[in-house]
């Protein structure tokens, strides 16, 4: 199994839920419908619990891991990487305190469409870059190297 199979799992599921999130917004910016609001709220808990631990594990494990390769340009991309996207984990927590509240999103939910918009945008494309260049190079990097239940 590749290095990045569950980072990539956990992408997969942030951006649906980041979806999810945005659909139920938009009806709930159209009706004002209570129950939209509470199906974002446990939605929006869901992510911010998926985002957690997925930060946790490549700020702990991957980009350390691949920080510390031999290989220059592994190294050298890696650490490019973390210093281009290495505060949009504290940004989604500041953000994530706001609207974690219960109630938060239905009484502000043009505020929390505006903030969400923004951060999914950012959140997307992040994990488009990782896909898309650091995690084949993770992979191919530690295609050498014994399978590992770390990552």
């Amino acid at each position: 199994m590749p290095l990045t199979h569950r980072f990539r799992r956990q992408h997969d599921e942030a951006v649906a839920l980041a979806t999810k999130i945005m659909s139920a917004t938009q009806l709930l910016l159209e009706t004002e419908d209570a129950a939209a609001a509470q199906a974002i709220e446990a939605d929006f808990a869901q992510l911010d619990a998926v985002l957690r631990q997925h930060f946790a594990q490549e700020d702990r494990l991957l980009y350390p891991r691949l920080m510390a390769s031999p290989a220059p340009t592994t190294a050298g991309t890696a650490k490019a990487f973390f210093d281009e996207m290495g505060g949009l984990a504290p940004t989604f927590h500041a953000f994530s305190a706001r609207w974690i509240v219960p109630g938060a999103i239905a009484a502000q939910p043009h505020a929390f469409a505006e903030e969400s918009a923004a951060i999914f945008a950012t959140l997307a494309a992040r994990i488009a870059h990782e896909n898309e260049e650091l995690y084949p190079l993770a992979d191919w990097s530690s295609a050498d190297e014994p399978e590992s239940d770390a990552a």
